[in-house]
């Protein structure tokens, strides 16, 4: 179980990333402000979005330890 708040995950996100606000809200498709609330902890997120961002987590981590078991 993921105990992650939305903020921590985006930040996550941003960092594995390396996109800007206006990328991680369209991959989310949600609006750049809304995105940069989240990421400053001042706006809870709708259940859809905290959906869509536990999922792409998910599936960046998962790729992130693949990556690191072939090294």
């Amino acid at each position: 179980m993921n105990t992650l708040t939305p903020t921590q995950l985006l930040i996550e996100i941003k960092a594995l990333t390396k996109l800007g606000e206006i990328a991680i809200a369209e991959r989310l498709r949600i609006s750049q402000p809304t995105v940069n609330r989240i990421l400053n902890g001042k706006s809870e997120c709708k259940a859809g979005t905290l959906m869509a961002i536990q999922q792409w987590h998910a599936e960046l981590k998962s790729r992130t330890e693949s990556a690191g078991e072939a090294a």
